[in-house]
């Protein structure tokens, strides 16, 4: 065989290739998320995934959106920005994936929101409640959950109206911990109140012993954690040990599940801000739809971080559903920026070109001795 029938042979094979590819990525509508699935947040990843699945499980059973099955591409990124970076840079590289689902923490969302930005392409539900985050320059993050700020102002109010004023808060020292520990510090003043101390807890490892042995020395009658993953787990878990028993309160980022298994029975009396309404609860036309949705998947899925993720699965689809056909990165942010106000089931969102700040519902649970919720 000569090279022109060698030639024509590879660029025949070549052609079908990417023929046969395009007719795949043509069935599918394909998302990406970056977030992390072995490191110190790994647990809430799996919480909150596990309610992005069950709602687009239930779409795609349903023959999808505009005909086509709903694909999320999941990179992980061990809750480190550079490897998250590297992620959506690799995602938005695939002309084919036409927006981000669920991108996981506050370091990582503000290391990616430039790429995100240059790129024109839609983040739907970026599980990061950080102020600072919300307040960055961009158009294309459409946030479903309140912000932190609203989670620590609601702690701080029930303290305060509990007659509780010595209040002292754990944060993470990274930029999630950092951010939370300025709102915390607002919010303390609005109510005219002096933390008696805020104790960093250091990463990589989050160890808890130092930072329980600190706060001890000043005696609070609350502390607030602004902590998640491992940190919370390693934290209580020193304070049980070292018999330190103030008032626990906690945002929504805490894995309970986790806490449970860590620490047993030792985890009740912790209050947890939430930012959707219980998921035990039949008051909510989208909590009654999720509890239909567990059923027919036959999984046991309690949780509000699941429901979350449930919520900014069904935002992501309103948005596909109101593209055209042929969706793009552009007609999608503009489809989302057209959801003047939806009514998801007694949770509403609303997004604006001028405003994408999704919900504000900010509710507060306590946590019983078997690890469930009493409101």
């Amino acid at each position: 065989m000569n090279w022109t029938a060698r030639g024509l042979r590879a660029c025949t094979v070549l052609w079908l290739t990417l023929t046969v590819g395009s007719a795949l990525h043509a069935q599918t509508i394909r998302l990406g998320q970056s977030a992390d699935q072995s490191g110190p947040v790994a647990a809430l990843t799996r919480e909150y995934n596990s309610g992005i699945a069950l709602y687009l499980d239930g779409v795609n059973r349903r023959g999808g959106v505009h005909g086509r099955k709903i694909e999320l591409l999941k990179l992980d990124d061990g809750y480190a920005p550079d490897r998250a970076k590297a992620n959506v840079a690799q995602l938005i590289a695939d002309p084919a994936v036409v927006g981000l689902l669920g991108v996981l923490g506050t370091g990582v969302n503000m290391a990616v929101s430039p790429l995100i930005e240059a790129a024109g392409i839609p983040s739907v539900g970026p599980l990061s409640g950080s102020p600072d985050f919300r307040e960055m320059p961009g158009t294309h993050a459409y946030h479903v959950r309140a912000s932190y700020g609203d989670e620590v102002r609601a702690m701080i109010r029930h303290l305060s109206n509990s007659g509780v004023t010595q209040i002292a808060a754990v944060y993470m020292d990274n930029a999630f911990g950092q951010s939370a520990l300025k709102h915390f510090e607002a919010a303390m003043r609005e109510r005219q109140l002096t933390a008696v101390a805020a104790v960093p807890i250091g990463g990589p490892d989050f160890k808890g012993e130092a930072a329980v042995a600190a706060l001890a020395k000043a005696g609070p009658g609350a502390v607030i954690l602004l902590t998640a993953g491992k940190a919370s787990v390693n934290f209580l878990k020193a304070a049980v040990a070292g018999n330190f028993k103030p008032m626990f309160l906690g945002l929504s980022v805490i894995s309970v599940d986790e806490l449970h298994q860590a620490i047993g029975s030792e985890v009740r009396g912790l209050i947890v801000a939430q930012v959707v309404p219980s998921p035990a609860s039949g008051k909510f036309g989208i909590v009654r739809e999720f509890q239909q949705a567990v059923a027919e998947a036959g999984t046991p899925m309690a949780s509000h971080v699941a429901l979350e993720g449930y919520i900014a699965a069904k935002v992501m689809v309103e948005g596909l559903r109101r593209s055209p056909p042929a969706i793009t990165r552009d007609s999608l942010a503009q489809a989302l920026d057209g959801i003047s106000r939806l009514d998801l089931g007694g949770y509403s969102i609303a997004y604006s070109p001028a405003s994408r700040l999704g919900s504000q519902f900010v509710d507060l649970s306590m946590v019983r001795a078997d690890g469930s919720y009493a409101q």
